[in-house]
């Protein structure tokens, strides 16, 4: 029989795989669901999404998917993390943050699931960490061209001003009560990163293997 956190977890993985589902797969190399989702959510918390999109096609991808939970109505959907395919390559070729690795490693797949299997294979520091997950699969190096397009210089301009207004809102709102966030907006990567999920990255470094589950609290 279904428990109750198997129903919560399995209803909104069914979310996010419902709004990924009407991607734009040509722009995309992976798109998956993060954070608590993918280890045992709360009723409560925001569905997290994380893009990687082909190089120079992000944000048109972000303006995509912006607009599609706009019209969908879907506001427990969160753009936690998106990159293109060479800011990725790079992020996870220097990776050496153990929190990191383990929610790399927990992350659901819904597109390219392949690709980021090759991702995280080529980190020399996930791939020690988690040995038996890639037994048996042969290393490739991804080394994709870094390029942006006018597309993406447009879609930028259009986009990551009212990201970032939107942002500074909520980081004081956030900041009155003791958290907030750094806001990251480039033409090849966009995250907030919470003092929150940075004081439990320095724990769980110190620590080595607490167990707590991993979300943002920031939504776009």
């Amino acid at each position: 029989m279904e428990s109750d956190s198997q129903g919560i977890k399995k209803a909104m993985v069914n979310i996010g795989t419902e709004f990924l589902s009407h991607l734009n797969s040509r722009d995309i190399k992976f798109a998956g669901i993060s954070g608590s989702v993918s280890y045992q959510p709360n009723p409560r918390d925001d569905v997290d999404i994380f893009i990687i999109s082909k190089s120079g096609r992000m944000w048109e991808s972000i303006f995509r998917l912006l607009l599609r939970r706009r019209l969908t109505g879907m506001s427990d959907i969160c753009l936690s993390l998106v990159m293109d395919e060479s800011f990725a390559s790079e992020y996870f070729a220097a990776l050496s943050d153990k929190m990191i690795a383990r929610d790399s490693v927990m992350v659901i797949p819904v597109i390219g699931e392949d690709y980021f299997l090759d991702l995280l294979n080529s980190s020399p520091f996930i791939s020690s960490q988690f040995p038996g997950m890639f037994s048996g699969r042969k290393k490739i190096d991804l080394v994709p061209s870094r390029k942006t397009s006018l597309r993406n210089i447009i879609f930028f301009l259009l986009t990551a001003p009212l990201i970032l207004l939107k942002a500074i809102v909520n980081n004081k709102i956030e900041q009155r009560s003791g958290g907030g966030f750094d806001i990251h907006i480039k033409l090849d990567s966009f995250y907030f990163d919470s003092l929150k999920y940075k004081r439990m990255r320095e724990e769980f470094n110190a620590e080595g293997n607490r167990d707590e589950l991993l979300h943002s609290d920031i939504q776009l």
